[in-house]
């Protein structure tokens, strides 16, 4: 089974740091949350106008520090808690809570250009916002903002949910996606607010999976992320990459935090069912369409006789671009073409092709004589005769550093405002 190298982890950065006298008040926890801003080693696009911008208060179309989010509804955007409402500048999964609203349900833009950073095109004011009923500040973060007015289809179209299929349906959903985020692409130096698209970002572990398996301490409301990711701005939607690739993009998670060695959380859509369908009917409601297809339930599909995919029982549909996740099975050594291949949960490819390699804590290496252990891509592995720290897919300003107890250690990241320098508020 997969094994999941730990970090220390921090909430995904917000948007634009305001000013750089704010970088010479920030303390290294904080710096250290900069280099993992934007959706790095992406690329800027004009396409996917589904991708939105998230302009929250005090902020305004007119000067916008952009979250990002997703429309799945004429008037209906997904997008992340944290960019709306008060956090804790450093978080603790165990016991930090949202707190206050930053602003009124009214008084968010929603922006279909891909850029953010201009105030004539493309924007769209808020009416009502949904959040989980729960106020922990890991596991429910994610919110609904409903818009005022209605996205004509000629300007964007909204993306399907996925909402009636557990993620863990492997015949319906790949275990890699699609990101796109308005955020930072150099630090806080500049490139925010620019629509940026970076692809085939892989899940490390997913909460209720039989080969994907995360520790108990993960909230099952979230999933992991990795393999050279930095999460772009909070709320970024994570596209399920088979579906993106046919032109149909099912969104199934939203970007909340991201951390050391390239590790990023996301919040799971499916997870949260009960709480997208209620924003949509909503919306619909209150513009007088019917409500999206993706709203109804959909009755349990059974197996085909004597089959054993390793989906759940309300499978069927089509085989997703990745196929069917099976157990790993090759041990170190091994050839590998991909890391859910080996036992250890880690493949190493380099001009000889992949091979399984063990993987190892740096803080109590139990790697064997003369092998030392090191951070290769996103996770910690034992390597013979090196002393080389390699980050062959990260394109990120930092390099992997060693991992803390847990994913619960959270540093806020938030809004580039002066005001939010001063108060260490996260969004």
């Amino acid at each position: 089974m997969p094994k999941l190298v730990t970090a220390r982890v921090v909430f995904g950065a917000l948007a634009m740091l305001a000013a750089a006298s704010c970088a010479s008040s920030q303390d290294a926890a904080e710096r250290t949350a900069e280099s993992s801003a934007a959706v790095s080693g992406g690329a800027d696009t004009s396409l996917y106008p589904f991708a939105v911008s998230v302009c929250v208060p005090p902020t305004t179309k007119d000067n916008c520090n952009a979250c990002s989010g997703t429309l799945i509804a004429p008037n209906l955007v997904l997008t992340a808690r944290h960019c709306l409402y008060q956090t804790p500048g450093a978080v603790d999964c165990a016991t930090s809570k949202f707190g206050p609203a930053l602003g009124p349900e009214n008084g968010i833009w929603i922006g279909t250009s891909e850029n953010a950073k201009q105030n004539a095109v493309g924007w769209h004011p808020s009416k009502k916002v949904f959040i989980p009923t729960k106020d922990a500040a890991c596991g429910n973060d994610i919110a609904l903002v409903v818009l005022a007015d209605m996205i004509p289809a000629s300007e964007a179209t909204p993306v399907e949910p996925a909402v009636q299929y557990p993620l863990t349906d492997h015949s319906r959903y790949a275990t890699d996606f699609t990101v796109i985020g308005y955020g930072l692409t150099n630090g806080c130096a500049n490139g925010g607010g620019r629509r940026r698209i970076r692809q085939n970002v892989r899940i490390r572990c997913l909460p209720g999976d039989p080969v994907l398996a995360c520790p108990a301490s993960q909230a099952p409301e979230e999933m992991v992320v990795g393999a050279g990711f930095c999460p772009g701005d909070s709320g970024s939607g994570d596209f399920e990459q088979s579906s993106f690739d046919s032109g149909k993009p099912v969104v199934f998670g939203v970007s909340v935090r991201s951390g050391d060695a390239h590790i990023g959380i996301s919040t799971r859509t499916d997870t949260w069912r009960d709480l997208i369908v209620e924003a949509a009917s909503f919306a619909a409601a209150d513009k007088g369409y019917p409500p999206p297809a993706w709203t109804k339930p959909v009755p349990p599909q059974p197996k085909d006789a004597g089959a054993d995919t390793g989906a759940s029982s309300d499978g069927g549909g089509s085989s997703s671009s990745s196929g069917g996740v099976t157990a790993p099975s090759k041990n170190p050594g091994e050839a590998c073409a991909t890391t859910f291949e080996c036992v250890e949960g880690a493949c190493i490819v380099g001009a000889a092709g992949g091979v399984c390699a063990k993987a190892c804590d740096p803080k109590a290496p139990s790697c064997g004589a003369g092998e030392l252990c090191v951070a290769v891509e996103d996770t910690f592995v034992c390597r013979k005769g090196t002393t080389k720290t390699t980050t062959t897919e990260s394109g990120c300003a930092a390099s992997p550093r060693s991992p803390a107890t847990g994913l619960g250690a959270l540093v806020i990241v938030g809004f580039a405002l002066a005001s939010a320098c001063a108060r260490r508020r996260a969004r």
